[in-house]
C-alpha cells in the first residue's frame, strides 16, 4: 500500500498592526433624549480614519414593526461590524415584532450575544468596539393595554441600560463626545430642578447645542451633518428631522455660548451691576431666546419652508 503524505497548507502570513489597512477611529457621538410625546435619537455623520481621512456615514437607523416604531444610533470601533449588527437587530424585530420594552430588550440582548459570539476567537483589542442607543415607541395591543416609550444604552454582549427621567434626566449619549455633552447636559438642562420631559421643539433645540459643542471641541472625529429621528406616540412611522432645519439650529449655538458666557461674567463680577446692566443682560437673554424659539424643526421631505413641523 503505497502511503501518500497530504501537502501541509501554507502558513497564513500574520500581519502587524502597522501593516494593516489603517482602521477607523471609534464614531464618536449618538445620544437619545426622551421627550413629551415620545423619544429621539441623533448622532453627527463624520467617521475618521487614523490616518486623519474623514468620510460621510449614517449612524442613525430607524424604522417601523407591525406594534411599533424604532430608531438606533451607535459609536464604534468598526463601522461594518456596527452595520452587521444594527442589521441583525433590525431584522429581529421586524421578524418577531415584540410587543413590550420587555419584549425588546430580550430580542436586542439576543442579537448582541449572537453578534458578540462570532468574535470570541479574537483578542480584546482586536475585537470591534460598539456601543448602541436605542429608542422604542410601542404602542398598545391585546398583548399590552398601553402604549411604552424606551430609552436604551447597550453594548455586546448583554448590556442594556433603560434611561429614564428619574436615573438620566431622559438623555443618554455614546461615544468619546460624551465627555463634554453629559457635563453640558446635567449642568444645563437637568441642574437643581426636578428632570421633566419637554416638547419636541425645546429637546430638538438641547440636541443641537449639545451637537453644536461636541462638533467644536471634537472637530477631528464629531462633524457634518445631523441625522435625528423622533418616535412620536401615536406614529406608525419614524420621522426625520430636515437637515438644514438641524444645521441652522446648530449655527444658534454660538448665541447660546454668548448668552452662558455674559451671565456668568456678570454673576462673577468684581462688583454688582446696576439696574440698567440687569435690563440689558435680561434683555440680551430673551433676544438669544427668540432664536431658539423661532427655529423650525420640520419633517425631512414634507414640503421644503412648508414642510410640516415636528411634534
Amino acid at each position: 500500500m503505497i502511503s501518500v503524505s497530504r501537502k501541509s497548507a501554507a502558513p497564513r502570513p500574520i500581519f502587524s498592526r502597522k501593516e494593516r489597512l489603517p482602521e477607523r477611529k471609534r464614531m464618536t457621538l449618538a445620544l437619545g433624549m426622551l421627550y413629551l410625546n415620545g423619544v429621539i435619537v441623533g448622532a453627527d455623520t463624520q467617521i475618521t480614519w487614523s490616518d486623519g481621512r474623514t468620510e460621510d456615514r449614517r449612524k442613525v437607523i430607524a424604522f417601523p414593526a407591525a406594534t411599533g416604531a424604532y430608531a438606533i444610533g451607535y459609536s464604534s470601533s468598526d463601522a461594518e461590524a456596527s452595520d452587521t449588527l444594527v442589521a441583525s437587530i433590525q431584522s429581529d424585530i421586524e421578524a418577531i415584532d415584540p410587543k413590550s420594552l420587555r419584549g425588546i430588550e430580550l430580542v436586542v440582548r439576543d442579537a448582541m450575544a449572537s453578534w458578540y459570539e462570532m468574535y470570541r476567537h479574537h483578542s480584546t483589542e482586536q475585537r470591534p468596539y460598539v456601543q448602541l442607543v436605542v429608542g422604542a415607541n410601542i404602542r398598545r395591543s391585546d398583548a399590552n393595554p398601553q402604549d411604552e416609550v424606551g430609552l436604551y444604552a447597550c453594548e455586546p454582549p448583554s448590556t442594556m441600560n433603560r434611561k429614564t427621567l428619574d436615573n438620566s434626566g431622559g438623555y443618554v449619549a455614546i461615544g468619546d463626545a460624551k465627555a463634554i455633552t453629559d457635563p453640558l447636559y446635567t449642568t444645563l438642562f437637568v441642574g437643581i430642578r426636578p428632570p421633566e420631559l419637554a416638547s419636541a421643539h425645546v429637546c430638538l433645540s438641547r440636541i443641537s447645542y449639545l451637537l453644536f459643542r461636541a462638533k467644536k471641541e471634537f472637530r477631528s472625529s464629531v462633524g457634518g451633518d445631523t441625522d435625528v429621528a423622533v418616535l412620536r406616540n401615536g406614529c406608525a412611522t419614524p420621522q426625520w428631522v430636515d437637515l438644514i432645519d438641524m444645521r441652522v439650529a446648530e449655527s444658534f449655538g454660538y448665541n447660546m455660548n454668548a448668552a452662558l458666557a455674559t451671565t456668568a461674567g456678570s454673576i462673577m463680577s468684581e462688583q454688582y451691576m446696576d439696574t440698567q446692566e440687569v435690563l440689558d443682560l435680561a434683555s440680551s437673554i430673551h433676544t438669544w431666546g427668540l432664536t431658539y424659539r423661532r427655529a423650525q424643526f420640520r419633517i425631512r421631505g414634507s414640503g421644503g419652508s412648508q414642510g410640516e413641523e415636528i411634534s
